[in-house]
């Protein structure tokens, strides 16, 4: 197959969430520096400056809570010449996109360069992924608030029955507002607190995270903390079903 001399550029941002470690570093490093030479990295941290590192120097960096990486941009140039070749990508969590990519080569190579980065991005997809790519604040507050209106009538309807309140376990008008009202009122505060859950939402499953020096360390950590909300809250749901259908014959 002939080698195309034609040359294209390719710029395009991909919402795909990541946790970035070492080797996912070393690969992309691999990937760029066999596509247009060698690479330079710019992060970004949380001090408000922005650092100019080598590969070698991103490796060693700490990377303490005060100065973590928010984002990191590697960047490789060839000037070499009429097979000119630039390679930006730009690791950050904005609007509908996490990495962005800035090509501009040979076609096959950048089209052989994007389908390797593409390979190296899916391998960082932490498990939680769906989840963060799925669900903007306002659509998470209304899922949180339907769940938890929906626990809170099957609540109300559950102690009507077995205390035997008037009109218990015969949908009495009474038991219906309530529940409405309790759903409508859960539904209502979700909404209002979208910007608060919104952050802890981000503050416990991240779409980016940069799992170099301490930062490692602290994926860890948020990793076990994940698995405490998310187990959890499936006991609680799983037992509430359980004791409902294990309390439903003394309710009648």
């Amino acid at each position: 197959m002939a080698r195309s001399r034609i040359h294209v550029t390719r710029s395009e941002g991909v919402f795909s969430p990541f946790v970035m470690t070492d080797d996912d570093l070393k690969r992309i490093d691999g990937a760029m520096s066999a596509f247009g030479g060698p690479v330079s990295y710019e992060v970004h941290c949380s001090d408000g400056l922005t650092r100019e590192l080598s590969l070698k120097e991103l490796l060693s960096y700490e990377n303490p809570q005060r100065k973590a990486i928010h984002s990191l941009k590697a960047t490789s140039v060839s000037l070499e010449g009429d097979n000119k070749r630039t390679a930006i990508v730009d690791f950050e969590d904005r609007y509908q996109r996490t990495i962005a990519f800035y090509l501009n080569g040979f076609e096959n190579d950048v089209e052989k360069f994007n389908s390797a980065m593409m390979d190296i991005v899916e391998g960082m997809r932490p498990w939680y992924a769906w989840f963060v790519g799925r669900f903007s604040a306002p659509m998470f507050a209304m899922v949180f608030g339907l769940v938890l209106g929906v626990l809170a009538v099957v609540l109300i309807w559950h102690l009507s029955a077995c205390h035997d309140l008037p009109g218990a376990g015969t949908g009495a008008a009474w038991v219906v507002l309530m529940a409405n009202s309790v759903w409508l009122g859960s539904l209502f505060l979700s909404f209002m607190c979208a910007e608060t859950i919104d952050n802890l939402k981000k503050r416990f499953f991240p779409a980016i995270t940069f799992a170099i020096g301490q930062g490692a360390k602290r994926h860890d950590t948020m990793e076990n903390i994940r698995w405490v909300i998310v187990v959890g809250s499936a006991l609680a749901i799983v037992s509430g079903i359980v004791v409902s259908i294990i309390m439903m014959p003394f309710s009648r």
